[in-house]
């Protein structure tokens, strides 16, 4: 299978091997092309070793055509390719199949193995070739053996010294290697090539004459495979081939044109070998002293942190610890844990069985539990397992007395003892005794549950009532006990209560064996250890009397809510209080979800408050079937609730609980015999990555389910960092609002509304301003959102009629004037606003409800409210005029627009910018305005900048314009100027 880069690469050196062939026969071989060095081979043999046997056709094609390039032909080219080809296949097959050879060439041992398939590659290709050579007349008979064993030597030299070249530069080692070693290797590479021209092609030799001192090099071979390693000695060596062959053509230096040194009989070949065999020998032994030297360093350190680990684990053993030599009779170690119980330390015991006197200073009991203990210990001794356990009273450096369990085992010479401190253990069984007996002997019924609910112990009296036999009991689980039925639908909140604050009272019906049940009063009550987790519960049961039913009912009262049943704010607190402290010591996660119904005003306003309270005992009933047992739904006012999840392993468990609990409220609610649809928005906070207490959590979770309504409802937003600047900043806003209105910070200011047929001021828009104290005035988009949101909108849309009234009163205004104010969804929909306070400001300032034109926009169109749809008719009757404000970008309807009466439609400056005669924009308007004139209302248009734009809505019919074109909006002095 040939991949694409390695056919890039093999093309490369199949052209590098025709072309150095070529170069080779032509001036550096005898008789029938025999060289005594002969590059080609090595890199053919690189190539298979390197990229596999298939990519011998490469090799067999450069072959051929360096053969052609010496002047045979084609069929003698191809058959000396094919046995050279055949030769470098016999080698890459005798290192796969007999050898563990790696071709990065680590070791002595993978270069040994490579001279050697070389040498015997090398023979069966020059066995063929000479073949072939004879047989074309190529070779005399009296020159067989010499040009024999020329061939075979210029093949074993390139297949043994220059392959290594190919095989130990392959791949990008160089990347591994910091930039300081490459530098230094350039370096010396560099003060290398400029020794081997002096060398091999005579430079400088005037000044210096080294052309008969070539052996020099090897010292420089020497320092580059010792400093370099591998990689280096073999680029040196590819330096040091190609000046050689450079210096013998020129044939001035250290080597001559028939490749034979001057002086010296050393051939090439053998000179090239032996600085090829140094540098690979040198650089493979230092290399292999390093991995040996690093495996004994890793093998020290890993014997180091093995024994660290050891006397951790020993010193942190919450076990007493000693030993003692046997030869010496001392006591030379003892662990932490010894001294923390006991208080002694090795130096305590200084002289030979000092333990004994010390441990047990009263000489009869020292006796006795001596004697014992020499017994076990040669029963020990016989048998070879571990001392067995010897509680004795040890007496403590402070000289208080503690049980200690204690046993130990022999390690050769040395005796490891240890202990286990009971004391506390003995007397908790003692404890338990008598409490055992107090409450088998208790006239009430008890009953005690480990952590998780299933039973341990049972009085007689519980078995009296219930008839059961304690066996029949014992490993059962509390809950299976108690009977679901009398309007007792379920039990969970006493596995809540008893997670979140330990405790629990209230009544339950308890099941008998004969299939009845009783009414009982219960109380459970919870033991923990030093972590606070629970270890026991303790359950009395005893008679309902009128007293227990009125705790009951208190505590019903104050912890709960009365519609729905579920914990309220109170007692929700004080569960999230526990929660997060359990969380604190297991390291786990709480999750707090504040959900808050959508439209749930409407549905009470449309269908009454008994529907509401029915939807939300519906809510609650699914809330409460969606979560765990273990976690709180609570209900903390109106439609909000609260869910606690607590003991989450994963923050992330939040997310498919959320999932489930939105997806399933979401379905449809049985009430009255109609199915109802509502849905919730819901906000999110995480203990501890958003907050460590509870109102913290609860106040993010709600910024964040406010996030959630702006998103458009019916959705869950987790708690950010930005939500809560964001919260800031709204909060801020709030408050400066607040002063604002005490301050008398906010003004009117008023913009003309132009009749497009006669071009007089006929009506004006009031817009309210807020001019900070430092003189910065604000537009109403910069805090009106934040006013609906706050209530703040009631008071302001309060002072702006009154503003608004004022100013029609104080000056004289043509008859048939009026002023435009805009009212809000939210303002109209608060139970706040009163439409009968409005009107008897019309009657205290003596100003006709005609002359006011309330602005809303479609979305109050929409709202089915009752309480909105009252006050419109209530102003409406008693002559105010109405207008739909931003009309076209809401979801207006023609029946709204008939059902409410209105006089005005306002359309929105977004279709009056683009307005050009032709354009869609124009037709948008041109039917808005057409329907008003059907429906018999004004049209007003906003935005009007361009004289263009007003003389295109007049064509239309419009009948009034405002916009830029004619004003801004002005205050009162400049617009009755303006007037």
């Amino acid at each position: 299978m040939y991949t694409k880069d390695a056919v890039i690469k093999a093309t490369l050196w199949a052209i590098a091997h025709a072309a150095i062939s070529t170069f080779l026969l032509n001036y550096f071989s005898g008789t029938a092309g025999a060289s005594s060095i002969w590059i080609p081979a090595g890199i053919g043999l690189g190539v298979l070793i390197l990229y596999g046997y298939q990519y011998w056709p490469f090799i067999f094609i450069g072959a051929t055509v360096g053969e052609l390039g010496a002047g045979h032909e084609w069929l003698l080219a191809m058959k000396i390719a094919g046995g050279a080809v055949i030769g470098m296949i016999v080698a890459v097959a005798l290192l796969r199949r007999f050898t563990k050879f790696d071709q990065q060439l680590e070791t002595l041992k993978d270069y040994a193995c490579l001279l050697l398939v070389s040498f015997i590659a090398a023979l069966v290709s020059t066995l063929i070739n000479t073949q072939f050579l004879a047989a074309a007349g190529l070779i005399p008979p009296e020159k067989f053996m010499a040009v024999f064993g020329k061939w075979m030597t210029g093949d074993f030299f390139g297949m043994a010294f220059l392959t290594p070249v190919l095989l130990v530069l392959n791949g990008a080692w160089y990347k591994s290697w910091t930039r300081l070693r490459l530098l230094c290797l350039s370096f010396s590479l560099f003060l290398a090539f400029i020794l081997g021209q002096v060398i091999f092609l005579g430079w400088f030799k005037s000044y210096i004459d080294l052309t008969g001192r070539g052996y020099v090099y090897f010292f420089v071979v020497l320092l580059v495979s010792l400093y370099f390693g591998r990689q280096g000695a073999m680029l040196l060596f590819s330096i040091m081939v190609t000046q050689s062959i450079f210096g013998a053509y020129s044939g001035i230096g250290f080597f001559g044109p028939d490749l034979m040194t001057r002086p010296g009989p050393s051939p090439t070949w053998a000179y090239l070998a032996s600085a090829c065999s140094l540098g690979l020998a040198v650089s493979l032994t230092v290399s292999s002293f390093k991995r040996k030297n690093d495996d004994l360093s890793l093998a020290a350190e890993v014997l180091e942190k093995s024994e660290q680990r050891f006397r951790e684990i020993v010193a942190n053993t919450p076990i007493l610890l000693a030993t003692y030599d046997a030869k010496s009779r001392l006591t030379d170690y003892v662990n932490p844990h010894f001294t923390k119980v006991l208080g002694y330390v090795a130096s305590d015991f200084a002289f030979p069985d000092a333990w004994w006197t010390i441990a047990y200073p009263d000489s009869e009991y020292r006796k006795s539990i001596q004697a014992e203990w020499n017994l076990r210990a040669d029963e020990s001794q016989k048998t070879g397992e571990p001392l067995t356990f010897l509680e004795t009273q040890t007496t403590c450096k402070d000289g208080s007395i503690k049980l200690i369990n204690w046993g130990s085992y022999f390690a050769a010479d040395r005796m490891v003892i240890y202990g286990v401190d009971v004391t506390e253990q003995r007397r908790a069984e003692e404890v338990l005794q008598v409490t055992s007996a107090v409450y088998r002997a208790m006239g009430e019924e008890v009953l005690i549950c480990d952590a998780d609910g299933a039973i341990l112990m049972v009085n007689d009296a519980f078995q009296m009532l219930t008839s059961f036999d304690s066996k029949d009991l014992l490993g059962k689980s509390f809950s299976g006990i108690l009977v679901k039925r009398h309007r007792a639908s379920s039990y969970s909140d006493i596995h809540t209560s008893l997670e979140t604050m330990g405790r629990w009272e209230g009544q339950a019906w308890v099941s008998r064996k004969n299939d009845e049940a009783v009414l009982k009063f219960i109380s459970i009550y919870s033991t923990f250890d030093e972590h606070g987790l629970p270890l026991q519960r303790v359950m009395l049961i005893s008679e309902v009397t009128n007293q227990r039913k009125a705790r009951e009912l208190i505590n019903q009262q104050a912890n709960f809510d009365p519609l729905t049943g579920l914990p309220n704010r109170r007692l929700m607190l004080d569960r999230f209080d526990q929660l997060i402290k359990r969380a604190m010591r297991s390291k786990r996660s709480v999750a707090v979800i504040y959900m808050d119904l959508d439209n749930f005003k409407d549905i009470n306003d449309s269908r009454g408050h008994d529907f509401g309270d029915q939807l939300l005992k519906g809510v609650a009933t699914r809330l409460r079937s969606e979560v765990r047992e273990t976690d709180t739904v609570a209900r903390i006012g109106g439609d909000e609730f609260v869910i606690l999840l607590g003991e989450l392993e994963r923050p992330e468990i939040a997310d498919l609980i959320v999932r489930e609990v939105s997806k399933n409220l979401a379905e449809p609610i049985l009430i009255n015999q109609q199915m109802v649809y509502v849905t919730g928005s819901m906000g999110i906070s995480i203990y501890p990555t958003d907050g460590n207490d509870a109102k913290t959590l609860l106040l993010q979770a709600d910024q964040a389910m406010y996030a959630a309504k702006a998103q458009g409802r019916n959705s869950f937003q987790y708690f950010t960092q930005s939500l809560q600047i964001n919260a800031s900043y709204r909060a801020g806003v709030i408050a400066e609002l607040r002063k604002a209105l005490e301050q008398k910070q906010f003004e009117l200011h008023f913009q003309p509304i132009i009749h497009l047929e006669t071009g007089a001021i006929s009506h004006a828009e009031a817009l309210i301003r807020w001019r900070k104290p430092n003189g910065e005035l604000i537009l109403p988009s910069a805090f009106i959102e934040i006013a609906e949101e706050s209530g703040l909108i009631v008071e302001i849309g309060d002072w702006v009629l009154r503003e608004s009234l004022a100013f029609l009163k104080s000056f004289e205004l043509p008859p048939e004037f009026t002023l435009a104010i805009n009212v809000s969804a939210s303002q109209f929909n608060s139970n706040q606003h009163s439409a009968v306070s409005w009107l008897s400001l019309f009657e205290e300032y003596e100003i006709p409800p005609q002359s006011i034109v309330l602005e809303i926009t479609e979305r109050m169109m929409l709202n089915q409210s009752q309480r909105v749809i009252r006050k419109i008719a209530m102003l409406q009757e008693a002559g105010c005029k109405f207008s739909v404000d931003d009309f076209g970008t809401g979801y207006s309807s023609l029946a709204s627009l008939k059902n409410f009466n209105f006089d005005f439609i306002k359309i929105d400056a977004e279709f009056i910018r683009p307005l050009k005669p032709d354009g869609q924009d124009a037709a948008l308007v041109f039917a808005m305005i057409s329907m008003a004139k059907g429906l018999g209302l004004s049209s007003v248009a906003e935005g009007v900048e361009t004289q263009e734009q007003a003389e295109a809505l007049a064509v239309m019919g419009c009948t009034y314009a405002q916009g830029y074109l004619y004003s801004k909006p002005l205050p009162a002095d400049e617009f009755l100027r303006l007037l």
